[in-house]
C-alpha cells in the first residue's frame, strides 16, 4: 500500500538523519579540550535526554510497525458484505411479498397456502433486516474503519516529517561545540511534537476500532436476527 510504503520510507529517512546526527555531535566532542570539561558535562545531560526520548519513541514506533492494519483487506471485506449479503438479501426479500407468492397465481392453494402467504411477512421482514438492518451497518463500520486508518497513517507521515525536519535542523545547529547542546534541544522538541501527534492518532483510530466494533455487534442484536421465523422451520 502507498501510505504503508511511504511510512516505511519515512522511518528508515528519520534513522539515517538521527545517524547522521549522532556522527556529528562525536566528531564535534572529540575535538573539545580538557579545559571545557564543563560544557561536555552540560551537553551530556542534554545528550542523555535525547537517548531516553529516541528509545522511548522508536518503542512506539515499532509497536506501530507491528499493527499497521490492512485497509484493502477491510475494503475487500465491506464489498464482500455488500456483494454476499446486501444485495442477495434484498433480492430475496423481494420474492416474500404480497404479489410475488404462489399463493397469489392459484398455484397453490389450501389451508396450508393462506398460513403461509399470511405469515410471510415475518420471513419477508428476517430476510430484509439481514441486509438493511444487519449488512449496510456492518458495511458503514468497515467504511468508517477504512477511513480512520488512512487518517492515522497520514498523521503519522506528518509527525515522521515533522521530525526529520527537526532533526535536520538539529544537525545544522551542532556544527559547533557551542551549538550542540541547542541542536540537541530542537531535536528532543521535535521529537516531544511527534510523539503526541502519533498518540493522538493511535488514541483516535483505537477509539475508531472499538466504536464500529460496538456498531456492528448492534447491528445484529438491535436488528433482532437471531434465529428463522419458526413457521418456516
Amino acid at each position: 500500500m502507498h501510505l504503508i510504503d511511504e511510512i516505511i520510507r519515512l522511518i528508515q529517512q528519520v534513522q539515517q538523519k538521527w545517524q547522521s546526527f549522532v556522527d556529528a555531535v562525536n566528531r564535534v566532542l572529540s575535538f573539545v579540550p580538557a579545559a571545557l570539561r564543563w560544557v561536555l558535562d552540560q551537553i551530556d545531560r542534554a545528550w542523555q535526554q535525547v537517548i531516553q526520548m529516541w528509545d522511548d519513541f522508536w518503542a512506539g514506533v515499532n509497536r506501530i510497525i507491528e499493527s499497521f492494519g490492512d485497509p484493502a483487506g477491510v475494503s475487500t471485506q465491506s464489498e464482500n458484505w455488500i456483494s454476499k449479503v446486501a444485495t442477495p438479501s434484498g433480492s430475496i426479500a423481494s420474492t416474500v411479498t404480497a404479489g410475488q407468492l404462489a399463493t397469489d397465481d392459484d398455484s397453490w392453494v389450501g389451508d396450508a397456502a393462506t398460513k403461509y402467504k399470511n405469515r410471510a411477512t415475518e420471513q419477508h421482514a428476517t430476510i430484509a433486516a439481514i441486509g438493511e438492518a444487519i449488512a449496510t451497518k456492518v458495511v458503514a463500520a468497515l467504511d468508517a474503519l477504512r477511513t480512520a486508518m488512512f487518517v492515522f497513517y497520514g498523521a503519522i507521515i506528518g509527525a515522521f516529517a515533522a521530525l526529520i525536519a527537526g532533526i535536520v535542523g538539529g544537525l545544522a545547529s551542532s556544527a559547533t561545540i557551542v551549538g550542540i547542546p541547542a541542536g540537541v534541544f530542537i531535536i528532543i522538541a521535535a521529537g516531544g511534537v511527534a510523539v503526541a501527534a502519533i498518540l493522538a492518532a493511535g488514541w483516535n483510530l483505537g477509539n475508531t476500532i472499538q466504536t464500529q466494533a460496538n456498531n456492528m455487534r448492534l447491528s445484529i442484536t438491535g436488528a433482532s436476527v437471531t434465529r428463522w421465523p419458526e413457521f418456516v422451520v
